[in-house]
């Protein structure tokens, strides 16, 4: 029987209908074991079907249970690379052509093999596809020279598979590349908050405090603007809190300041007076008050001579207390001038970093990972393509070389048949070539599938493994600086409580330029205890 190659693809796929259990089996075939047939991808035992039809003709395959609609059934012939047969003397025609059709047949079944692996295009000029020593190549995947295609060692399996085990954070930082890409335009920003923290936080803690003073911007400002007087009270504020006592009187002296004067200049005239009881009694009567004005005179005419001052002093009295009473608080802003300022001065990377917290957050958790892919990827392409044929080492590999003496002896024992014999092993050398290629680098095949959930991972996020390897500068900046990134995750709700206040914390520094803290400080020496409800609304 004459089997041609070309005509004898040694495969059938089918699609199941419901309950379908026959399969033909188109090309010839010799004995059962020479099938394999898969179910869904899965090999289907030898028990689950029966062969029918064989000993070097075509036949078909009954399942023992019906198929389910839509199943793909696949039937693939693999004949074993073997003799089993040795020919005499005294062959026959029969003997011979039932050897040769095996070899066809072997022939056709490798061939099939080799059009479905990966091989170089016939018009490229060859490179070297040689392995690298076993003691290199260990536990590593290959890849090929970006320049000359060469094939040359990639990353380990255990590499592949840690990114693929990451591919859920690689996608998310695809989709927040361009927050890191700004992230990394704010690094001196960044870093400045970081070195600063301590300081954010506390601005932070008393939030609500530096909110109030910015709501009453104005009031601060006013208070600023006469820091010298309020200074002088400061100094002598047992004093005013006297005269606020008292401020009546005051007032009453102060309206006749003139007479009072005249009095104390002509008290000899007073003495006369004496002998007018009546009015000398009624003078007696208000002793108390006439020594007390005698002994604040100074006092009393430093109040009259700046009455206005006084005046305006008193009708914000209880906002004075109440700054008094919390200088502490204020004390507290004023060394800290610098830091609000700069925080005034990177609101707009505050925002950037408030919106972002959370992938700021995920980018800390994963710094050693993000600092892997930035160094370690930038040349990885798809690595579906990097499977790229295994039969390509067929340049470096001549097994037909290793099996040419035995395909000599046959044809000499085959006498006047040889050149038939010869003519066949003269094409199987050639395709042999390319099958030895594929049967020499077996382990790698086998290690390539071993792990190819991993591979088909990676090929899954291959935009995601660009798109990361295309801004692992960004990247790598961005794992640069994991240690302030992690210090901004971990104050993220006081930055969220800055850039909430932003503008309240604009209008105290623009106020700290001004030196309104600088004179609010300056009541360091009131030492009343800070209320627990400030209110500097009154200031």
């Amino acid at each position: 029987m004459a089997i041609n190659v070309a005509d004898n693809n040694p495969r059938i796929n089918y699609t199941a209908t419901s309950g379908q259990t026959v399969f033909t089996v188109p090309f010839e075939f010799f004995v059962s074991t020479d099938l394999t047939v898969y179910v869904g991808g899965s090999v289907l035992s030898a028990s689950d079907y029966t062969v029918t039809g064989g000993s070097g003709s075509t036949g078909s395959i009954t399942t023992d249970s019906g198929q389910s609609a839509g199943a793909e059934i696949a039937i693939v012939r693999d004949v074993p690379l073997e003799r089993t047969t040795d020919l005499t003397s005294t062959y026959s025609a029969s003997s011979l052509n039932d050897q040769l059709d095996r070899l066809v047949i072997q022939v056709a079944d490798l061939d099939d093999r080799v059009s479905r692996s990966i091989s170089l295009n016939d018009y490229e000029v060859g490179v070297s596809l040689d392995l690298p020593a076993k003691a290199s190549r260990l536990g590593k995947t290959i890849q090929f020279n970006a320049s000359t295609g060469a094939l040359e060692i990639g990353p380990s399996g255990d590499e592949l598979t840690s990114i693929a085990s990451i591919a859920s954070e690689i996608t998310a930082l695809d989709a927040i590349k361009a927050n890191i890409t700004s992230l990394a335009g704010y690094t001196t920003e960044i870093n400045n908050v970081g070195d600063n923290i301590a300081s954010v936080t506390s601005v932070s803690s008393g939030i609500s405090s530096v909110g109030l003073v910015a709501t009453n911007i104005a009031d601060v400002n006013s208070v600023a603007g006469s820091i010298s007087d309020l200074n002088d009270v400061a100094d002598s504020l047992d004093q005013v809190e006297l005269v606020g006592g008292s401020i009546s009187n005051v007032d009453i002296v102060g309206a006749g300041i003139s007479n009072v004067n005249t009095v104390a200049g002509d008290i000899s005239n007073i003495n006369t007076v004496a002998g007018i009881s009546a009015n000398i009694t009624t003078v007696a009567g208000i002793t108390g008050a006439i020594s007390t004005v005698n002994s604040n005179a100074a006092n009393i005419n430093l109040t009259a001579t700046n009455i206005d001052d006084v005046n305006d002093v008193a009708n914000v009295i209880t906002k004075v207390t109440t700054v008094a009473d919390n200088i502490a608080n204020v004390n507290t802003l004023a060394p800290q001038a610098g830091n609000i300022s700069t925080l005034a001065g990177v609101s707009g990377s505050i925002n950037s970093l408030g919106g972002i917290s959370a992938n700021i957050t995920t980018l800390a958790a994963i710094s050693s990972d993000i600092s892997s892919v930035a160094t370690g990827w930038t040349n990885i392409v798809d690595y579906t393509s990097n499977l790229v044929t295994v039969s390509d080492n067929i340049a470096s590999v001549n097994t037909v070389a290793t099996n040419i003496a035995d395909v000599i002896s046959v044809a000499n024992d085959l006498n006047e048949a040889v050149s038939e014999v010869v003519t066949v092993a003269d094409d199987l050398n050639e395709a042999v070539s390319e099958i030895d290629t594929v049967a020499t680098n077996i382990t790698d095949v086998n290690t390539v599938g071993g792990i190819s959930a991993n591979v088909t991972t990676v090929a899954g996020i291959s935009a995601n493994v660009t798109t990361v390897a295309g801004i692992s500068s960004d990247v790598t900046t961005a794992a640069g600086i994991s240690g302030d990134i992690t210090a901004v995750a971990g104050d993220s709700s006081d930055i969220d409580t800055v850039v909430a206040n932003l503008a309240n914390i604009n209008l105290v520094a623009s106020n700290i330029n001004a030196g309104v803290i600088d004179g609010i400080f300056d009541y360091g020496a009131v030492s009343d205890a800070v209320s627990s409800s400030t209110d500097y609304g009154s200031l």
